[in-house]
C-alpha cells in the first residue's frame, strides 16, 4: 500500500488512509474493550486500503487524471 500510495502522490494524485479498525479508536477500545485478535479480517483489510480523490466537485479532467494515474501505477505493480 505505501509504495502504491507514494507512486500515486508522485503522479500528483492525492491519496490518504482513512479507515482505521474500530478497535484502534480510543473511544471504542475503552468503552467496549475491543481486542484486535477478534477482528482478523478487519486488521487485514484496513492495512491494505487507501482513499483516492472522490468529489462531486471534480471535473472530467480531474477524474481522467485520477484514472490515468491509477492505471499507470497499478500496471507497474502488476509486473
Amino acid at each position: 500500500r505505501e509504495g502504491i500510495m507514494a507512486a500515486l502522490i508522485a503522479e500528483n494524485i492525492g491519496v490518504a488512509t482513512h479507515y482505521r479498525p474500530i478497535y484502534e479508536q480510543k473511544f471504542y477500545r475503552e468503552k467496549y474493550g475491543l481486542d484486535p485478535k477478534n477482528w482478523p479480517n478487519c486488521e487485514k483489510i484496513s492495512r491494505r486500503l487507501f482513499s483516492i480523490p472522490l468529489s462531486t466537485g471534480m471535473t472530467e479532467k480531474d477524474v481522467d487524471d485520477v484514472v490515468d494515474g491509477l492505471n499507470k501505477v497499478l500496471n507497474f505493480y502488476r509486473k
